[in-house]
């Protein structure tokens, strides 16, 4: 009976026991290949569902979009694994916006009455023994044999304007926002993907090692107007704003990857959500 329990728990599966593979079972697998428990105060729970529901098939994606989860249900993946929010806050507090906002209801409807469900996976893959975002950026800019230290990298490219050309046409973006003379010469790279926020970017950034810091979003008026002003006063080192989703969606698709191995029993696919933002060309 205790070798039942403990399988169950883990999600593993039996010869000639037949057994309904949970979300808490695909959470708990997940947490014990990673070593790393859920921490109090996390903000990785279930935000939708229920801990004993079925599930027929996995997404990962950076933001459960209301686009996303709706393809996800296309192709019979009821689980969702959401790196940021799904209800535009933190906290994914659903009356953030009122009691009734109509966006919230209609996305909350669309996902209880399609019995999906809805996991925020955001602190445990950074915690993992590798940080599993900042290994699919690495992955997905073909980076790996130039990385001198933890996200810090040799510069494939000899110049500012370089570099931001191959991640503008890399990322498919319409544009790539850097704070620099596009000529300046450049041999290290650091990068912050997502929202480190103001004091990590630029203790990040006064890295003297670094000739251009990548960091993934920024309030218009915190670390970039410190690089403006840094730059101003004979400062050497460049500030490129790749974009919070294009700096952690490759991630998703890492941990997409990782499951596919971890939990065989039902489909895992990495379902993008994109980079909403667009600017004439």
């Amino acid at each position: 009976m205790r070798v039942l329990l403990i399988c169950f728990l883990l999600g593993l599966t039996i010869p000639g026991f037949s057994q309904t593979l949970t979300v808490r079972a695909v959470i708990n697998r997940m947490i014990e290949d990673q070593q790393t428990p859920i921490q109090k105060g996390s903000v990785d729970t279930l935000i939708v569902g229920r801990w004993n529901q079925e599930v027929r098939g996995i997404a990962t994606s950076f933001m459960a979009t209301f686009d996303v989860i709706k393809r996800a249900n296309r192709q019979g993946l009821n689980l969702v694994l959401t790196h940021e929010p799904t209800f535009y806050n933190h906290l994914d507090n659903r009356d953030t916006y009122g009691a009734q906002d109509p966006v919230v209801l209609e996305k909350l409807r669309y996902i209880e009455e399609n019995d999906m469900v809805i996991f925020r996976y955001h602190d445990l893959p950074h915690q993992a023994q590798e940080d599993m975002i900042n290994a699919g950026l690495v992955e997905k800019l073909g980076w790996q044999g130039f990385e001198m230290e933890n996200m810090i990298f040799q510069s494939p490219f000899n110049t500012l304007g370089t570099l931001s050309e191959f991640l503008k046409e890399h990322f498919e973006a319409s544009t790539i926002r850097v704070v620099g003379d596009p000529d300046m010469s450049i041999t290290t790279i650091g990068i912050l993907p997502g929202a480190y926020g103001p004091q990590a970017q630029v203790e990040a950034y006064k890295n003297h090692r670094i000739d251009v810091l990548i960091v993934g979003e920024s309030r218009e008026w915190e670390t970039i107007e410190y690089a403006r002003d840094a730059m101003e006063m004979g400062g050497k080192t460049a500030l490129i704003v790749l974009g919070h989703a294009d700096s952690e969606e490759p991630g998703m698709e890492f941990v997409a990857n990782w499951l596919e191995q971890l939990i065989p029993e039902v489909p895992v696919q990495f379902v993008p959500a994109g980079n909403p933002l667009w600017g004439p060309e």
